[in-house]
């Protein structure tokens, strides 16, 4: 059974900007799922007014949001079958971040910096893993719709600085072994996620920013 478009347009819509930590702390799965429950009540976002709306003029019907939440396995198996496993990876790796069981240095975010490159319409033409302290990190070489290419690290940690510290040391490990000149960015998650973009060498990008980025590089800015 697929989802109802009008629930999946704001699952999307609400994974890009809370699970990206666009306003502070990103959110679990859980979270976005509990938060369009909170707006279908009382809509005070522009994500969750456009949802309200579109639920309160339709007639309901199959992958239904409203239906689907009163059956949690079964939204948990609709939901694996819209997005994949690695957004519940994701999930999971928040939520135990959070509980202090893992380090947010571990925290993969590469799965959703693979999510804002296809919703941008850029393509991963390759993801060559960093190790780092006994895991790896990803740097993405991606191509934009209008050809241009670009690398993006991934990084994180505890805060900002945290993540800056970890993406420092992996852009300068990657640059090294890089055969042709590209701009190289270093992408970034932590629990404080402050700012937007941080020039310099490497220069810096918040996870939540990467979207408006793209769409800049995309228009030739």
């Amino acid at each position: 059974m697929p989802l109802c478009p009008n629930f999946s347009a704001a699952l999307k819509s609400a994974m890009d900007e809370l699970m990206t930590g666009k306003h502070g702390k990103p959110f679990t799965l859980l979270q976005v799922i509990t938060w369009l429950s909170n707006q279908l009540v009382n809509p005070t976002h522009p994500i969750g007014r456009a949802f309200e709306r579109s639920c309160r003029e339709c007639e309901g019907g199959e992958g239904c949001f409203l239906e689907l939440i009163k059956r949690p396995k079964k939204l948990k198996k609709e939901l694996e079958e819209f997005l994949s496993p690695g957004i519940l990876s994701y999930s999971t790796a928040l939520e135990h971040a959070y509980l202090g069981q893992l380090p947010w240095s571990q925290i993969p975010l590469e799965f959703m910096m693979v999510w804002t490159f296809g919703g941008n319409r850029w393509v991963v033409e390759s993801a060559r893993p960093i190790e780092i302290d006994g895991f790896k990190r990803v740097a993405f070489t991606v191509r934009s719709p209008n050809g241009r290419r670009f690398v993006f690290i991934s990084a994180g940690g505890e805060t900002d600085r945290d993540a800056e510290e970890q993406g420092r040391y992996l852009y300068h490990s990657f640059v090294k072994s890089l055969k042709e000149e590209l701009p190289v960015y270093v992408v970034t998650l932590s629990r404080e996620n402050k700012g937007t973009f941080k020039p310099g060498d490497p220069s810096f990008i918040r996870l939540h920013y990467l979207g408006n980025f793209l769409i800049k590089k995309s228009n030739g800015l």
